[in-house]
């Protein structure tokens, strides 16, 4: 359901159907589409803004600092 709506930007109700039918709560619909739209909008803002998504190397870095020097832990 998430892959058709990103692909064509619609569902159906029969969409709905398929996944109630398979298990899947309104809840867990709910959930789904509102993590997509999170996704998408971040998505078009770092396009729009042209982030650029440093080398591992540089995560490395901002892991070891986060971890070490800022209290944080896993």
């Amino acid at each position: 359901m998430l892959r058709k709506l990103t692909q064509t930007h619609a569902v159906s109700a029969d969409d709905m159907r398929a996944l109630l039918a398979a298990g899947v709560t309104a809840g867990q619909i709910r959930d789904a589409l509102a993590v997509a739209f999170c996704f998408n909008v971040i998505d078009r803002l770092a396009d729009t803004f042209a982030f650029h998504v440093p080398e591992p190397a540089a995560f490395k870095f901002a892991a070891k600092l986060l971890l070490g020097k800022r209290g944080y832990r896993i």
